[in-house]
């Protein structure tokens, strides 16, 4: 899946934790270490395949878990208008 960061976000980044407010509706998400690691891998990823790839380099996790962890992360991510599919 190819994905892009919305416009309308500000996120500011204090120690382990991201913190994401949307400008839209005023909602701010928040995200721990781990969702904090998802994001920053999205930061500098343009798809789901290349977070995987970044997420076994850093986590001692297998495949098909960092598969499903930045697909759940993804579809969240959607659901809440924090990225847009391309």
């Amino acid at each position: 899946m190819k994905f892009k960061i919305a416009e309308h976000l500000s996120v500011r980044k204090i120690d382990n934790e991201v913190f994401i407010l949307n400008r839209n509706d005023s909602h701010l998400h928040t995200f721990n270490e781990s969702g904090a690691a998802l994001w920053k891998a999205m930061e500098r990823c343009d798809s789901s395949n290349a977070m995987v790839d970044e997420i076994l380099l850093v986590y001692e996790v297998d495949r098909d878990q960092a598969e499903k962890d930045v697909s759940e992360f993804l579809s969240e991510l959607l659901s809440e208008h924090l990225i847009e599919s391309l």
